[in-house]
């Protein structure tokens, strides 16, 4: 069976990549091997998701083959039902139990579902529902998950507010299960990360941008530069062509998200400024016998920065919301 399916993969992919993909998919051959594939935990290698879908009755079609017909109703505009989710998550099972010639084009199929179910402009556009199908995902392949959850923002699938909703759709998930507890807070913080990280990278492309743009103008004023030579003086940059939007839909600290906002600040304090932790982890209560009012002081101070840079970015974008 494992010989098999690296077959297969050979046929879908070039030679070089086969090496890195069985590594990647080792953990699910050896529970094959051990027919115990339904408690494996996959790693599916970036470059299986299927790029084709222009159209949606492509994705329908491919998923209509690997779910019976009207078993989850999608892309026919009605919403999946909890008895629609647990199939979902069944048939995820099954293929993995038993893989068949088309494992590679079955889950595939799924995966592909999950964004077409999110999708605003050529889906199904249920974000709620996607939201539930992605979690289930994530339980068998933390990984991929990232990765589809990576086209909802970056493609135009959703947009950054799915951040937000998300890991609020996460926080209401009640359950015993330390396996279930443990994947509803590891995908959270991923979530997170992946916002904080590109709050970070545009802060540092937007100050970039304006450099490069006082310099140019410094150095026509100081040079004594003819202004008419150049058509004019350089345009300041426009915040809309140079970062994202992801700021807008940072949680407020006066919203019902407050416990996100602090989550970011945390997550992104520890990243960004490691310093202010160091005698919080270091746990010096001889130094430090009040460790919960020093804490406090440390998320108040973050706080103030993090805000900061956010409002900084905010600015410019609704400038230029105002002013297109």
């Amino acid at each position: 069976m494992l010989y098999f399916i690296v077959m297969v993969m050979s046929l879908l992919f070039k030679e070089n990549e086969i090496d890195n993909i069985v590594n990647e998919f080792q953990p699910l051959f050896w529970a094959l091997a051990q027919n115990e594939a339904c408690h494996c935990l996959g790693r599916v290698p970036e470059g299986t998701l299927s790029q084709n879908r222009d159209q949606n009755t492509g994705t329908e079609n491919c998923y209509n083959n690997v779910i019976p017909k009207n078993t989850l109703a999608i892309g026919q505009g009605a919403k999946p039902s909890h008895t629609d989710l647990e199939t979902f998550e069944n048939r995820i099972q099954s293929i993995l139990v038993d893989p068949g010639p088309q494992f590679l084009q079955n889950i595939q199929a799924l995966a592909e579902t999950i964004v077409f179910c999110r999708d605003r402009k050529r889906g199904c556009g249920q974000r709620d529902e996607a939201y539930q199908m992605l979690f289930i995902w994530y339980k068998y392949f933390p990984d991929w998950a990232l990765r589809l959850f990576g086209r909802f923002v970056y493609e135009g699938v959703g947009t950054w507010a799915d951040v937000k909703y998300l890991c609020g759709y996460l926080a209401s998930i009640r359950c015993e299960d330390s396996f279930v507890s443990t994947c509803v807070e590891n995908f959270t913080n991923s979530l997170i990360d992946r916002m904080n990280t590109q709050i970070v990278s545009d802060r540092l492309q937007w100050d970039l941008a304006i450099a490069d743009y006082l310099e140019k103008r410094d150095v026509i004023f100081s040079e004594g530069i003819d202004v008419s030579l150049l058509g004019g003086l350089p345009k300041r940059p426009r915040a809309l062509e140079t970062i994202s939007i992801a700021v807008k839909w940072v949680p407020r600290e006066s919203s019902k998200y407050r416990w996100l906002f602090e989550k970011m600040v945390l997550r992104w304090g520890r990243k960004y400024h490691p310093n202010y932790f160091v005698k919080l982890d270091g746990g010096d209560k001889e130094n430090y016998p009040d460790i919960w009012s020093h804490q406090k002081r440390v998320l108040n101070k973050l706080s103030m920065m993090y805000r900061k840079m956010v409002a900084s970015l905010s600015k410019e974008i609704i400038y230029d919301l105002k002013n297109t």
